[in-house]
């Protein structure tokens, strides 16, 4: 049943009962009319030697203002009415879909204040929703490129990853916005994802404030005149509940009226919001002088001289290795499995070792660029040919879905230590969400040594290894441990070596000697504990036409050790079924 109110002034008449709805003194004293003392405080601020702006990063649901907010900002300051970080009214989901930084152009043309707001995809419910955390944390720390899409399951890779950030990347001050109409509404799994956000703020040293958004809207009072925001007990109970569903104190929690039917300034929304952008500045300024001058990421270490690895590049002796490789047995091959996250580059392995044996580009393997999850949904192996019309090399590879952090999304795990075991068929569709019944058609409940796996490849990109999720890299090891207990042989692939490191992709010969890709290689080797000399770092072929030999060297290399361990598991696998004779 809807309840009804009557406002009358400071009261309110709820079920017949007069109840006070404001101080009769403010709780919080602001400067109303000291616009101008305000102002020159902003403009006379400048960061310390060798900072160029403080670097202000909003974070709240999708409708809580934070775009509006910086073009409040920018009204204030220039004293007329802007919309350039574009806001949207009635929107259900998040309206900005970029990581985007914003400046704030001063009187003198080309000028602008030593401040940049950063605009962010809304956090919502759901795992594929709204800003993936991760990213958050990611812009916290300077990595994420300007124009990035935030969109979910999404990272930044590439041109889109900054691998060395300086101060000037890196946030300053973490502001929330939260809504003042809403904040009863807060649901329990955004309200989680805020607070993982702070976790990591407060553990970078980051200093963080909130915002009470639509204060006019929250309180009749307030809407007649904003001068009574902190005369209103219920804004000041709004604010009570932020500091608590956030932890954020309540001395940290700022009210503002963002402009929105507004064409003119008006000054008490000045006043609000000069008051709020103050205090941003404060904590911003505590948390740079607080940082060492010298303190920035170091510049990316210069290749080594001499590589840490030999590898013969152009030497026909790999390619003539895999081209003569024959099993023990007549009629044998080995399988290799590969699986890692989704676009690791499972499926352009393959095609890159096709490519390499065969002289030309091939793409049997199906791949896709900027996908969000695995674009390989089933079970598939694949032979390569060789030059003999209808003869094959003797090794299959199998390829599987990618492994995700979501249990309802990516492959089952389980599904993958069955394929281990050759009990899963071929062109069997995977189901992220239970694994393959023993009495399903794609079951194989009798299966021979040649449905069995002789050696599996986890594939890791070099560019975001560092970023692998931990639910991921356990699943990465369960599958270890599995593979492990069946005595099959396992090594990893780096791929994307060229987008990880500048010098590799200069010139692919200076794998061995970069620095980074040794690190990278080491980072993989410590999660999924895989040992170095198991690791090999290739490029896959994927924007070339033609094959060339640097690449088809590290390729061979590669594919010349998976033959080795896998046919060592073959052979101990034929003794061992002598023994039994």
């Amino acid at each position: 049943m809807l309840q009804y109110y009557t406002v009358l002034k400071e009261k309110v008449i709820y079920a017949g009962v007069p109840v006070l709805t404001a101080f009769k003194e403010p709780w919080r004293v602001i400067p109303w009319g000291n616009r101008n003392e305000e102002l020159d405080y902003v403009r006379n601020f400048k960061p310390r030697s060798g900072v160029k702006h403080l670097r202000v990063l909003l974070l709240g649901l999708p409708g809580s203002g934070k775009s509006a907010f910086i073009d409040s900002v920018d009204t204030t300051l220039r004293r007329r009415v802007s919309a350039r970080a574009l806001a949207a009214t009635n929107y259900d989901r998040s309206f900005t879909q970029e990581y985007r930084s914003y400046k704030i152009q001063t009187e003198t043309p080309g000028t602008f204040y030593p401040l940049v707001f950063c605009d962010t995809m809304g956090i919502e419910k759901g795992s594929g929703r709204g800003v993936d955390v991760e990213n958050i944390k990611l812009i916290l720390k300077g990595h994420v490129k300007e124009g990035f899409k935030l969109l979910p399951g999404s990272k930044p890779t590439g041109s889109n990853y900054i691998d060395t950030p300086t101060i000037n990347d890196k946030v300053h001050v973490l502001v929330c916005v939260v809504p003042a109409t809403t904040v009863n509404l807060m649901e329990k799994e955004p309200v989680i994802k805020i607070k993982e956000v702070r976790e990591e703020a407060r553990d970078l040293g980051i200093p963080q404030i909130a915002i009470l958004t639509k204060v006019d809207e929250a309180c009749p009072e307030v809407k007649k005149d904003l001068k009574k925001v902190y005369n209103s007990k219920r804004i000041q109970k709004q604010m009570e509940k932020v500091s608590v569903l956030l932890g954020i104190p309540m001395n940290c929690i700022f009210t503002v009226r963002n402009y929105s039917s507004e064409i003119e300034v008006d000054d008490a929304m000045d006043a609000v919001i000069l008051n709020t952008l103050r205090k941003i500045i404060d904590y911003g300024q505590d948390f740079l002088n607080d940082i060492p001058p010298d303190h920035r990421t170091p510049p990316p270490s210069p290749p080594s001289q001499v590589p840490w690895r030999k590898i013969r590049f152009g030497d026909g002796a790999q390619h003539e290795f895999v081209q003569n490789y024959q099993p023990k047995e007549q009629g044998q091959h080995l399988r290799v499995l590969l699986h890692g996250p989704p676009g690791s580059g499972k499926s352009s392995f393959i095609n890159s070792v096709e490519s390499a044996l065969r002289g030309k580009i091939t793409t049997r393997a199906l791949v896709a660029t900027g996908y969000d999850g695995s674009f390989t949904t089933q079970h598939k192996s694949y032979k390569i040919p060789k030059e003999d019309p209808g003869t094959f090399y003797p090794f299959v590879f199998s390829d599987t879905m990618g492994i995700e952090k979501s249990n309802t999304g990516g492959v089952h795990i389980e599904d993958i230590k069955l394929i281990l075991k050759g009990k899963i068929r071929e062109g069997y569709t995977f189901n992220p969400a239970c694994s393959l019944s023993e009495t399903d058609s794609f079951y194989n409940g009798t299966p021979t040594m040649t449905d069995k796996v002789s050696i599996l490849v986890c594939l890791v990109p070099a560019n975001t290894a560092a970023l692998m999720d931990d639910k991921v890299v356990q699943k990465i090891r369960d599958v270890r441990k599995a593979a492990r207990e069946l005595g099959i042989p396992q090594i990893a692939v780096l791929t994307k070596i060229d987008e990880a490191c500048p010098e590799v992709n200069k010139d692919l010969k200076n794998v061995y000697r970069s620095k980074h890709i040794k690190k990278q290689m080491e980072s993989v080797s410590k999660m999924v504990g895989i040992p170095m000399n198991c690791i090999f770092p290739v490029k896959n072929y994927s924007s070339e036409i033609n094959t060339d030999d640097e690449t088809d060297s590290l390729i061979l290399s590669a594919m010349r050790k998976i033959i080795d361990y896998g046919d060592d598991f073959l052979n101990d696998q034929s003794a061992s079924d002598d023994n039994d004779i």
